[in-house]
C-alpha cells in the first residue's frame, strides 16, 4: 500500500510542474550571404524563426585589417540601434538592436553591408564571430543562441563564400589552435635555427682555469673547523739562461801525446837526416863476427847455441 501511494505522489508531482519548464523552444537562427561582391562589397541578411518574437539583439567581431563595416538596412518594420567598438588593434566588435511592433515567427530582421578592403585579395579568408543572438517576446520570454562563426573567403574579385560553424567548446578550441599555430611553428623554426648556429659557430668562451685552480683551493670552500687556508705554493720565476759559446769537440784530449821532437827526428828516414843518426846504435852488443846488430835481446848474445844462463854474459 505504501508503494502504490508513493507511485501516485510522484505522478502528481509530475503533473504539478508549469508547462513551461518542460517546454522544448524551437528558436533558430538564420544566415544568408550575398555570394556577389557588388562595388566591393558583401551583404549578410540575418533573421530567425521557430518562435514568436518581436526584438533581436546581437553582438559581430570582425577583423578590421580586411573588413570595413558599412551599413545596416532594417528589415521591413523593424528599427536598429548600432553600437562600435573597438577591441584590439585589428578586431572590432559590432553590436545591433532590431526591434519591431508585430510579433513575427519567422523573418529576416536586418542586412549588415561590410566593405572589403585591398588587402582583401583573392584566396584570402577571414572569420567574423555572430554571437549572444538574443530575441525576446511579447510575454517576456527570452530565446538564446550561442551563436556561429563564419569563415568568408573571396573565391574571385567578385565573389566570396562563407561556413557557418555553430559555436561549441570544440569549435572554440579549434580556433585557439588555428591562432596559435603560427607562432608555434615560428617558435621551433627559431630555435631550431638557434641550436643549428650555436654548432655550427666555434665557441668564443675561453676557460678560465686559474678562477677554478683559486675557488678550489681557497677556505671558503673547504669550511672545516680550525682549518685555514691550504698552503700557497710559491711559483718560479723565469730566468734567462745565458749559454756560453760552444767550444770544439776534442775526443782525444786526454790521449795527446806528452813529448816534443824536434825537427831533424821527424824528416823522412829516406833523406839526408840519416846520416845524423849512424850512432844510434854504436853501443849495443855485438856477437863474436857480427857488427851493427840491433836486436837488444840479451839472449841473442851468447858464443855458441847451448842454453847458457843469462850470468854467463
Amino acid at each position: 500500500m505504501k508503494k502504490i501511494c508513493a507511485i501516485l505522489l510522484t505522478i502528481i508531482s509530475l503533473f504539478a510542474f508549469n508547462a513551461y519548464a518542460i517546454r522544448i523552444s524551437h528558436y533558430e537562427t538564420t544566415l544568408d550571404i550575398n555570394s556577389d561582391i557588388i562595388d566591393n562589397k558583401v551583404e549578410f541578411h540575418l533573421g530567425y524563426r521557430g518562435e514568436e518574437a518581436y526584438a533581436t539583439s546581437l553582438n559581430i567581431e570582425y577583423d578590421s585589417e580586411l573588413l570595413e563595416f558599412d551599413t545596416i538596412q532594417p528589415g521591413s518594420g523593424f528599427n536598429v540601434e548600432v553600437d562600435l567598438k573597438t577591441i584590439s588593434t585589428y578586431t572590432k566588435k559590432l553590436t545591433l538592436r532590431f526591434s519591431s511592433n508585430y510579433i513575427i515567427n519567422e523573418v529576416t530582421y536586418g542586412t549588415v553591408i561590410f566593405k572589403l578592403k585591398d588587402n582583401f585579395t583573392v584566396g584570402k579568408t577571414t572569420q567574423l564571430k555572430l554571437y549572444d543572438i538574443i530575441s525576446t517576446s511579447d510575454t517576456g520570454d527570452r530565446f538564446r543562441s550561442k551563436g556561429y562563426y563564419l569563415d568568408l573567403e573571396r573565391e574571385t574579385t567578385d565573389t566570396v563564400s562563407g561556413i557557418r560553424t555553430d559555436i561549441s567548446e570544440e569549435a572554440d578550441r579549434k580556433n585557439f589552435i588555428n591562432s596559435i599555430l603560427p607562432f608555434i611553428i615560428i617558435g621551433i623554426a627559431a630555435l631550431f635555427l638557434l641550436m643549428f648556429i650555436i654548432i655550427l659557430l666555434p665557441s668564443s668562451k675561453h676557460e678560465n682555469r686559474s678562477k677554478k685552480i683559486k675557488a678550489q683551493v681557497s677556505a671558503k670552500n673547504y669550511p672545516v673547523p680550525g682549518v685555514g687556508d691550504l698552503p700557497k705554493f710559491s711559483q718560479k720565476k723565469k730566468r734567462d739562461i745565458i749559454e756560453p759559446e760552444q767550444q770544439p769537440i776534442n775526443p782525444f784530449k786526454d790521449f795527446e801525446a806528452k813529448t816534443t821532437t824536434n825537427a831533424t827526428s821527424q824528416q823522412s828516414p829516406f833523406g839526408t837526416g840519416l846520416s845524423n843518426e849512424n850512432n844510434v846504435f854504436q853501443d849495443n852488443p855485438t856477437r863474436t863476427g857480427q857488427e851493427g846488430l840491433i836486436n837488444i835481446n840479451p839472449l841473442a848474445f851468447t858464443d855458441d847455441d847451448s842454453d847458457d844462463d843469462i850470468d854467463t854474459l
